[in-house]
């Protein structure tokens, strides 16, 4: 609707020009009135209608006058002026320009219903140059702007203050929109240090200044009102010249959706550049002692541990950078060794058949979504299994005390942990293990300190702390009760026999 402001100091001509024209038929919206010049031109400025109905001779301030000060205070819309005939000519003489049609009074209907319908005509064609102008000028940024950011143009042959690149620091995210992605833009239409343009079918933002840390805090709220969405983030830029890098960061990330998508996630570069780097390769990766230790976890109840490990799975797995079909074909291998193991032992379960597996997790879009579903399902086993047996209970001990020898482990702290009675703990792991809570614990320790010893790299009582020993002499003591000797002779020993086996006196078998 265009808006219409009348200046009239009679009440019956402006109620007369809101009654006699059906200005919402014809396109227009009365956004207010004024009975004298000086209030005319304050809504002039204020409002900035498209166009003004005013009379010229008003108390306080002449029409002609109002116009000249509204012209130069922003006014822009266009004139209808009111006028007896005696001021026609002082009229048509005092204003020069933007003015539309002038109206004798008394006001002929006719007439003036076919001013405002030529008026709106020259309005809205003008609104459309003025559009197109400015949907060429959008253009020619944005495709100057698309070759800077794509390094297709060096900084020294653009003008960077045109293309608001003034500032110091850039990044550059790129977004995938699963869905519909067409609102994208307008999420970022209000933000001063941020420009969303498409570029080879994705939505990229350019963002500069203070919009680099506002950018991670909207995020969050922008996949609540867009699900589906994955976003990627290159690395800062100090200069204009290295936003083309921080481009090619994040779109490297998004050719690797596979490995870093998540539902409505936000990936920096910053967090996983070391991936791209790694080299990482499978064969570096002890598939064995994964899934051993998935059985472990699963057998025993450790629904924490499992997903830790789970997680560190994921992020070992996703610096390998393989083919997608190819790491899905690795997973369902493990998956499927976990769960014949687990089959082998437990004859009760209810497990799904190869066929099945492999149809999941090829299925699975992104590497989380296939970890998320093994980890659903190794929950599922361990849930059938149940682990209040007095096996898995000790197994779940010895598991801890081999994770954590080094801290002030007691058993009455440890039953606090496990939620048992401290006396009844302790009886069913001497039953388990044939030695006490203690003796079991001292073995551990021991074992290791003898490890540390023969590799040589630490002082004797830096190993009794690393051992969870925090007085040397009780240390010694427990050292050579075990081991027959002093840490200091056992050491003595182990280089010895590694001297002579580097001399070839002895083999290393």
């Amino acid at each position: 609707m265009l808006k219409v402001l009348i200046i009239d100091d009679e009440p019956a001509v402006r109620a007369g020009l809101k009654a006699i024209i059906d200005w919402d038929s014809l396109g227009y919206e009365i956004i207010g009135e004024a009975a004298d010049g000086h209030e005319g031109l304050r809504l002039l400025i204020e409002l900035n209608p498209d166009l003004c109905i005013t009379d010229i001779k008003m108390p306080g301030l002449y029409g002609t006058e109002m116009l000249e000060k509204a012209r130069e205070g922003g006014f822009g819309g266009k004139v209808i002026i009111l006028t007896g005939y005696s001021d026609f000519e002082y009229a048509r003489s005092a204003i020069k320009s933007g003015v539309s049609s002038f109206q004798l009074k008394p006001i002929e209907e006719d007439d003036l219903l076919e001013a405002i319908i030529k008026v709106r005509k020259t309005i809205l064609s003008e609104k459309e140059k003025l559009e197109s102008i400015r949907s060429s000028m959008n253009l020619i940024y944005e495709k100057q702007l698309t070759d800077f950011i794509c390094g297709k143009l060096p900084a020294s042959s653009v003008n960077l203050e045109q293309l608001k690149l003034c500032d110091g620091i850039y990044r550059v995210a790129v977004i995938k929109a699963i869905q519909s992605d067409g609102k994208i833009p307008e999420l970022f239409a209000n933000e001063q240090e941020m420009h969303c343009i498409c570029i080879d079918d994705l939505w990229v933002v350019l963002i500069w200044g203070s919009g680099i840390t506002r950018f991670s805090v909207i995020m969050p709220d922008i996949f609540r009102k867009m699900p589906g969405l994955f976003a990627s983030v290159g690395r800062q830029c100090s200069t204009a010249d290295e936003i083309h890098l921080s481009y090619t960061d994040a779109k490297k990330i998004q050719q690797q959706s596979f490995y870093y998508q998540q539902s409505d996630s936000l990936v920096l570069w910053d967090d996983i550049q070391e991936d791209f780097s790694s080299g990482v390769s499978l064969n570096s990766i002890d598939i064995k002692e994964y899934i051993e230790v998935f059985y472990n976890y699963i057998e025993i109840g450790q629904e924490e541990l499992l997903q830790k490990k789970i997680h560190c799975f994921e992020s070992e797995y996703r610096r390998l950078n393989l083919h997608p079909d190819r790491f899905a074909g690795v997973l369902s291998n493990i998956f499927i060794r976990v769960r014949d193991i687990l089959s082998q032992n437990y004859h009760n379960l209810i497990i799904p058949d190869d066929a099945r597996i492999i149809h999941d997790i090829y299925t699975k879009q992104s590497l989380h979504e296939i970890t998320d579903y093994i980890l659903s399902e190794f929950l599922s086993f361990m849930k059938q299994i149940g682990n209040n047996s007095r096996d898995n209970i000790v197994k779940r001990l010895c598991i801890y005390i081999e994770a954590n020898y080094a801290k002030d482990l007691k058993l009455e702290s440890l039953a606090k942990i496990f939620c048992y009675n401290s006396s009844y703990l302790g009886r069913i792991f001497r039953s388990g293990t044939g030695e006490s809570f203690n003796s079991y614990l001292d073995h551990v320790r021991i074992r290791k300190a003898k490890e540390m010893l023969a590799e040589g790299k630490y002082k004797v009582y830096e190993i009794s702390y690393m051992v969870g020993y925090k007085n040397i002499d009780y240390f010694y003591r427990k050292f050579k009760y075990y081991v027959g000797r002093k840490p200091r002779d056992y050491w003595g020993e182990m280089s010895n026999m590694t001297t002579r086996i580097e001399k070839g006196e002895l083999s290393d078998g």
